[in-house]
């Protein structure tokens, strides 16, 4: 059994050229807290969870941009990874993750449920490198209701590389993912860095 917990810390932007529109905006994000049950052997891992978004980042009416959510998601995560050769040099990840959301603190909104398939094919030179792509697809499966709530279902594919390594001593593993959104529908469409750092207690 494991436990995780993250703390994104995020940049957002959203420009509309055609209508002269730029709004930017830097904060702490909603945290996730999570445990997981995992199994493993020589050439697969795999693992189910839970999870729960808390809304305590910054998410007030009126900001165009916002760290926050403002509302509580559970999720429910199922993942495995095949390590292709015995060395585990290649491998491929796929994980899929389930999300009910809450409604929204400050207004009459509640968002679907989404369900997000990611995927990674990853290449190990070394034992502190690790190089790779990786994508997703997510899609909304129940609709939105409330003040402001569309008919539509929403869903965007993402695709792009990945970098990632350990620090030898440190119990300390870093990925930096760059992805291009590149098909959306009912939604913005755009680019994401993520920058992780992991700590193993």
């Amino acid at each position: 059994m494991g436990f995780d917990l993250v703390l994104p810390v995020k940049y957002t932007r959203v420009r509309v050229d055609a209508a002269g529109f730029d709004s930017s905006t830097w904060g702490v994000g909603d945290p996730l807290a999570e445990v997981t049950l995992s199994w493993h052997t020589a050439h697969f891992d795999t693992a189910v969870g839970y999870g729960i978004w808390i809304p305590s980042g910054i998410s007030a009416t009126g900001l165009n941009t916002k760290p926050g959510s403002g509302f509580w998601t559970n999720t429910f995560p199922i993942g495995a990874t095949w390590y292709i050769d015995a060395n585990r040099t290649w491998a491929l990840s796929v994980l899929d993750r389930y999300e009910i959301n809450g409604k929204e603190r400050d207004s009459d909104f509640t968002p679907g449920d989404t369900d997000t398939l990611e995927w990674g094919l990853s290449y190990t030179p070394a034992k502190t490198l690790t190089l790779g792509m990786v994508g997703y697809f997510q899609g909304q499966f129940t609709r939105s209701t409330g003040a402001g709530s569309s008919p539509d279902r929403s869903n965007v594919v993402g695709v792009g590389p990945e970098v990632g390594g350990t620090i030898p001593g440190a119990e300390l593993s870093w990925s930096l993912r760059w992805i291009d959104e590149v098909e959306a529908k009912s939604r913005f469409k755009g680019e994401t860095t993520v920058l992780a750092l992991t700590k193993t207690l």
